[in-house]
């Protein structure tokens, strides 16, 4: 029963931690979402997209190009070159966290 108590606290706390984060996240995640059904998606690739494309950007250029009817290798490097950012981050946070192997392949 503890633990229980002690869980939700931490729930709420992270919950309202995120506040700040989803007020400016959920209106990019609402357009990519109507935009991704205006190109054709269904509502799973939306949500596989969702869950593998990190970049919100590179979600947006994605649904873009395929209403484009670009081919699968323009959509590809355009992808990989828009969350590029990502990479970057890990390279400029990797300096300044030391952490374990294991503890960077579960990061990544």
């Amino acid at each position: 029963m503890i633990m229980s108590r002690l869980n939700l606290q931490v729930f709420k706390q992270g919950f309202l931690a995120m506040l700040p984060f989803w007020l400016g996240a959920a209106p990019c995640a609402a357009a990519y979402s109507i935009a991704a059904q205006q190109a054709g998606l269904t509502s799973t690739e939306i949500q596989l997209m969702s869950l593998t494309v990190y970049s919100a950007a590179a979600q947006v250029g994605i649904v873009q190009l395929l209403s484009a009817g670009a081919s699968t290798f323009t959509i590809v490097v355009t992808a990989v070159v828009m969350s590029l950012h990502h990479f970057l981050y890990g390279m400029s946070l990797a300096k300044r966290m030391r952490l374990s192997q294991f503890e960077r392949i579960a990061a990544a």
